[in-house]
């Protein structure tokens, strides 16, 4: 089966998606250091991360980033995605310092934006830094020579 554009956009929205449905409970034992977390907790934070899942989809979707306006594995594109995830992180975090909601742990959503973007920034680094180092002015030119 061939990915046609459509299929490729979607994916990329969904992957963004996924990883806030699994940065927002992971983001919760690491608050409770790996101790169970009080009850009720466990729920809250998945139903925040599948809130936060679709701010992301709706920020990417105003920052155009699933309508195809970057190149797939360009800076810039790793710019808008880390631009748009640390903005529905502060979107939460904010929320969650203002409301004082009771089951949601205010530290939570900040954590989990930092297991988002953490992988990221990584990867934007070793890039530079192999782009600087090789010539390679570009992750898609570097791919073509093998990096």
């Amino acid at each position: 089966m061939k990915f046609t554009v459509t299929m490729r956009r979607a994916s990329r929205a969904l992957w963004d998606m996924a990883m806030w449905i699994v940065a927002m409970p992971l983001a919760l034992l690491i608050r409770y250091d790996f101790q169970q977390p009080p009850p009720g907790f466990t729920r809250n934070a998945i139903l925040i991360g599948i809130a936060m899942a679709f701010t992301q989809l709706l920020v990417g979707l105003a920052f155009r980033l699933y309508l195809g306006r970057f190149r797939f594995a360009s800076f810039d594109e790793v710019f808008g995605v880390v631009t748009s995830a640390v903005l529905v992180g502060f979107i939460y975090s904010a929320v969650a310092l203002v409301l004082n909601l009771e089951y949601v742990s205010r530290a939570t959503p900040a954590i989990a934006t930092g297991l988002v973007t953490g992988p990221v920034t990584r990867l934007i680094a070793t890039r530079l830094v192999t782009g600087l180092v090789t010539g390679c002015s570009g992750i898609g030119r570097c791919r073509a020579r093998g990096w």
